[in-house]
């Protein structure tokens, strides 16, 4: 292996690491200890010329919460979505 590659490794690895560890510090202690879901939302553009955009969009952070336990800060997520139609 040269140290190119093993310096590249080192640095993905320590990355992944501390996102890792620092998503947890990111939520409040106090948004830990309530109940009730926690309302997540996308204004995304889901017609019009970049819709397959919005949804695959949507679909990455929705498979990247369920593979961390499909949960926020240990409360259930309350999914809504609204169309932007690609207009500023």
């Amino acid at each position: 292996m040269n140290p190119t590659s093993s310096r590249r490794q080192i640095l993905t690895q320590g990355a992944a690491l501390l996102g890792a560890t620092s998503s947890g510090l990111l939520v409040p202690q106090s948004a830990l200890a309530q109940s009730g879901k926690i309302r997540v939302g996308f204004m995304l553009p889901y017609t019009g010329t970049f819709a397959q955009l919005g949804v695959a969009i949507e679909n990455g952070v929705r498979m990247a919460i369920n593979e961390q336990g499909g949960k926020l800060g240990g409360r259930e997520i309350e999914w809504f979505k609204v169309d932007d139609e690609s207009e500023p």
